[in-house]
């Protein structure tokens, strides 16, 4: 769930944003995106940056009655961290906002839902293709890959390069 505390009307549309900065715009069937960098990791921090989802839990306890709740879908390879003392929310670098809901102090209900699992599994699926493609465009033909010498590297170190490589990627 996401509560935001200002929407506007853009045309047809709703806009929604952030509680804190106010300057996200937030529209229903689009992702929502923060560079994974600039989000924080540590589990131990409560509140940090990042974009921030949760359980209805969450919802019951950040913002009000005013407040916009949409409904997000949430790939696990975009989570940057569930803080330590509160399991009920999570820092992702993306989220796929697919409905509106009211929150009544008991209950989530949906009240306008134009967009579905297979909206972000579409856009998930274009996003991968575009990596791969990177990747195998900087891949090395077969033929010398099979010729390359055996790396003799401690694990520890390759992991690094390539959680490096994988950062730089994104």
């Amino acid at each position: 769930m996401f509560r935001g505390l200002d929407n506007l009307i853009e045309g047809n549309e709703t806009v929604y944003t952030d509680k804190h900065t106010h300057s996200m715009s937030i529209r229903l069937g689009v992702p929502a995106t923060k560079e994974r960098k600039e989000c924080d990791a540590d589990y131990r921090n409560e509140c940090s940056n990042g974009l921030h989802v949760g359980a209805t839990k969450y919802v019951q306890t950040f913002g009000n009655s005013s407040d916009a709740v949409l409904v997000c879908l949430v790939n696990p390879a975009n989570v940057v961290a569930v803080p330590e003392h509160d399991h009920s929310k999570m820092r992702v670098c993306e989220y796929f906002p697919i409905a509106l809901a009211t929150y009544d102090g008991q209950k989530i209900d949906i009240i306008e839902q134009s967009y579905f699992e297979s909206d972000y599994k579409t856009y998930e699926e274009a996003e991968l293709n575009k990596l791969i493609a990177k990747v195998q465009a900087n891949e090395l033909p077969i033929e010398k890959a099979m010729k390359a010498e055996p790396e003799e590297r401690p694990m520890i170190e390759l992991m690094k390069i390539l959680e490096t490589r994988l950062l730089d990627i994104e």
